[in-house]
């Protein structure tokens, strides 16, 4: 990632990424690792069903922001793409 941001760079433009750090792909390595994470319906028909983060016709996994791993987590991916990667612009979505 860091030298397509170098490259972005070059060509006198602004790198930017789309992240959706509180949401997770249902099938990802996220979602399958970190059961946890993932916020789950408590009552009614969908009790202990996953919650649906998304809008756009996709299923992603709804992370639960107050639990302290999730946190971390976040704080991670986006450290890394503004201080290893060198991403100046960023785009949050699904929070």
């Amino acid at each position: 990632m860091r030298d397509l941001v170098t490259k972005i760079c070059r060509e006198g433009l602004l790198p930017g990424l789309w992240m959706a750090p509180f949401a997770a792909d249902q099938w990802s390595q996220t979602s399958k690792t970190n059961q946890s994470w993932i916020l789950r319906y408590k009552k009614g028909i969908k009790t202990g069903r996953p919650m649906n983060s998304a809008n756009c016709g996709k299923f992603f996994h709804c992370l639960d922001v107050t639990n302290p791993e999730v946190q971390e987590y976040v704080r991670k991916c986006i450290s890394t793409a503004v201080s290893k990667w060198k991403f100046r612009y960023l785009k949050l979505d699904f929070l």
